[in-house]
């Protein structure tokens, strides 16, 4: 939530994902939330880091992505991920089912191939 001094810096505008039973959202800091769709309880929560130093103006996170990928064995770690870019320029990828950090984070300007998202993701990274 934002600190008090920060009113008005905030807005939320996420556009959720329904990917089989979940909802998959991110925070107006970039944070990523797993909830059940049913329930509305919220699964997991990756916390991404930003600080309150990296708002431009208004803090928002307008939704992620999720991919499978097709040739992992899907209980692999990321072979679901849920993919977020967050304010302070970082692209960050989590393990759908269970919020792990895929920790293969880009700064602008370098590219990632999908698959060094694979090998970096197959390796177990925490």
């Amino acid at each position: 939530m934002p600190a008090p001094d920060s009113e008005g810096e905030y807005a939320a505008e996420t556009t959720p994902l329904k990917i089989g039973d979940d909802l998959l959202l991110c925070s107006a800091m970039g944070d990523i939330i797993a909830m059940d769709a049913a329930t509305g309880l919220q699964e997991w929560h990756f916390k991404a880091g930003v600080s309150e130093d990296a708002i431009p103006y208004s803090a928002s996170c307008r939704g992620v992505a999720y991919y499978a990928d097709p040739a992992a064995d899907r209980f692999a770690l990321c072979a679901e991920r849920v993919l977020a870019g967050t304010l302070d320029v970082r692209l960050i990828a989590v393990d759908a089912r269970t919020g792990r950090s895929a920790r293969a984070s880009a700064r602008t300007g370098r590219s990632i191939s999908s698959a060094a998202w694979a090998t970096r993701c197959r390796a177990g990274s925490p």
